[in-house]
């Protein structure tokens, strides 16, 4: 069996505090819950040695300091989180999000410009033009597309531009050395990149794709638009509201001030007492003799340095 003790009157109390606090941070982590703030452990505080004297004692001032240093420290962090939020939410606000909607609403014109570009262009036969040539049939088109890809692509430090296809000019991208996959760049208004493969057929088909899915990525865009925008509002009224414990702290911290001025005292009046104990208890000695004046009726001691204890 393991038993546990705890002293009553002693540092006991305050060191299982600082052991439940630990534990609640624990239980976040190990049951996967996601934790409300960020928190740092509270350090273990080092007492003087009059605190200790007084906790011996069973000064209830001392233990009402050790709760209020915990509880003072938690709000602190508290705070400080808090603080940082707002400076986050700020960051996000004038900075982040403005330049987001900014990006997005120029990739929404260009969407919409590239879409149209699209449906001008596209024909009931197939066409794609390559190294200056116009090809109608598929076959031969892809063919020479993956034969420019394999000898191209991993020789070129730049794009190259190869031929046009639907209004859209077709550049060839270097090959990267971690995919390995070759990529052809459709540039309209804006550029954009597809990844082909091994197949004749199934690359002319991913471009084709690619095109037809413009709409819907131009309508993703403009979602992402009226998200942030949203995202906009719901920071600005998180940064109406203020630190919610914060009368609490200033409470917290007026009574830790008021206490550790009533320890402060209280030690300065016992170390008073001690210097006048050992005042009374040693004997005056003359001036320029070492040796003790004793009166008639008292016979000679041993002196002691006594040491004050209460």
């Amino acid at each position: 069996m393991i038993y546990r003790y705890i002293t009553e009157n002693t540092f006991d109390a305050y060191s299982w505090q600082l052991i439940e606090n630990k534990q609640k941070f624990i239980s976040q982590i190990m049951t996967s819950k996601s934790a409300v703030r960020s928190c740092e452990d509270v350090d273990e505080a080092a007492l003087s040695y009059a605190e200790v004297k007084a906790l011996a004692t069973g000064n209830p001032f001392v233990k009402e300091k050790m709760d209020l240093d915990v509880q003072v420290s938690r709000l602190k962090l508290l705070k400080a989180n808090y603080q940082n939020q707002i400076y986050t939410l700020e960051d996000n606000v004038y900075r982040h999000y403005p330049a987001k909607i900014k990006n997005l609403l120029k990739r929404a014109e260009g969407l919409k410009a590239d879409a149209q570009t699209y449906q001008e262009n596209q024909g009931v036969a197939f066409c794609m033009e390559l190294e200056g040539k116009p090809y109608t049939e598929k076959k031969d088109a892809g063919t020479l597309l993956l034969r420019l890809c394999k000898k191209e692509a991993r020789n070129i430090e730049e794009s190259l531009p190869i031929g046009r296809y639907c209004g859209f000019v077709m550049q060839l991208e270097p090959i990267s050395y971690f995919s390995q996959t070759y990529v052809v760049s459709l540039e309209g208004t804006l550029r954009h990149k597809i990844e082909l493969g091994e197949d004749v057929f199934g690359n002319l088909t991913r471009l084709h794709n690619y095109l037809e899915k413009l709409p819907e990525k131009l309508a993703q865009t403009q979602r992402e638009i009226t998200a942030t925008e949203e995202e906009i509002q719901s920071a600005q009224k998180e940064l109406e509201k203020p630190f919610l414990q914060e009368e609490e702290l200033k409470s917290k911290q007026m009574r830790l001030s008021e206490l550790e001025k009533l320890l402060e005292i209280e030690t300065k009046q016992e170390s008073g007492q001690c210097e006048e104990m050992k005042q009374e208890e040693q004997p005056e000695f003359e001036k320029g003799n070492t040796e003790p004046i004793w009166s008639a009726d008292v016979q000679p001691t041993r002196i002691f340095d006594y040491e004050c204890t209460k």
